[in-house]
């Protein structure tokens, strides 16, 4: 005698895989052959770097870099990541810092060497704000560039800006995602699988 569910699922078996013969070749058209021009970009929450010395101290410190001597030194920085599945051509970005600073220098950690050498950076400064832009022939996917803005003055939260043709830009606060879920779930293989699906979900 036939279970009880058979008589109900019997009649609809194609359709239903039917159904998911398309969710599937929907998935694989979507992951593999549907172009996603994406980035997304993180800005991290800036840092004073001569706040715990005056702490310590309990003096005026200072810094000099390049014979230039500094009240105040801070640390904002900004990753991008390619996170689709083709290259972005004309590639670029900016950060904006509030207020006015009279040193602005920019440090990049790029994911290749050649990406590294590819990359070129500008600062500007006005009396409102100082401007750090970065343009790269093209961006591959899973490519990523890491930049810390060293700057003076107040400390400020960095502002991103990213405008690009057919390109789908991000701008999310806080840490790389990578960084952030390094301390969630345990080293296993479990633990992997949980921050490899929230990751793709964050991503999105």
């Amino acid at each position: 005698m036939p279970e009880w569910w058979t008589l109900y699922v019997g009649p609809i078996a194609p359709i239903i895989g039917a159904t998911v013969g398309a969710l599937i070749g929907a998935a694989v058209t979507y992951t593999l052959v549907q172009k996603r021009k994406r980035v997304i970009l993180f800005a991290g929450k800036s840092e004073s770097l001569t706040d715990s010395l005056k702490a310590r101290s309990g003096e005026i410190a200072k810094v000099t870099i390049n014979k230039q001597e500094l009240d105040s030194l801070n640390r904002a920085e900004v990753h991008a990541y390619n996170n689709g599945n083709t290259s972005i051509a004309n590639f670029s970005f900016e950060i904006l810092l509030p207020g006015p600073h009279k040193f602005v220098q920019p440090s990049l950690n790029a994911s290749s060497l050649l990406l590294q050498t590819d990359v070129l950076m500008k600062v500007a400064s006005v009396e409102q704000y100082s401007s750090v832009r970065l343009t790269a022939a093209f961006l591959n996917p899973k490519e990523r560039l890491e930049v810390a803005v060293f700057f003076d003055g107040k400390l400020v939260e960095p502002e991103v800006m990213c405008r690009i043709e057919d390109v789908q830009c991000k701008v999310r606060r806080g840490l790389s995602i990578d960084s952030y879920l390094e301390d969630f779930g345990p080293n296993t293989l479990l633990g992997a699988i949980g921050r490899g699906v929230m990751k793709g979900l964050i991503s999105r």
